[in-house]
């Protein structure tokens, strides 16, 4: 048996560094999705409530240490809650400017992932 010896000195440490693991666009008209285009990693969405958005995985995540950037382009607030990843999916929510649930026309999403 051979027993190898290594520096610690000479060890470098790589850091994760955030990376791009889906995104989706999704187009909506009176409460109901009506246009979705997605990469492969999101198998689809769909409107369960005014401002409420069903998104889920085609695979499921190893966990849910995952984030969703959720944006509109302005005139609506558009985020997921905590409580609302899961490794299957998440839910986004949408609200006008008073914080009244409300549906935009469309939604763009990014998700990202330390890799």
């Amino acid at each position: 048996m051979t027993i190898i010896t290594v520096d610690p000195t000479r060890l470098v440490a790589r850091p994760k560094t955030p990376s791009v693991i889906a995104s989706a666009k999704l187009s909506i008209n009176t409460g109901l999705v009506e246009g979705f285009a997605a990469d492969s990693a999101i198998a689809g969405g769909f409107a369960i409530d005014t401002g409420k958005f069903l998104m889920f995985f085609g695979t499921p995540q190893p966990d849910t240490d995952y984030i969703v950037n959720v944006f509109d382009g302005g005139l609506f607030r558009c985020y997921v809650q905590p409580d609302d990843y899961s490794v299957d999916g998440f839910t986004v929510t949408t609200t006008d400017l008073a914080g009244t649930p409300a549906d935009p026309a469309c939604i763009s999403i990014i998700i990202m992932r330390a890799l």
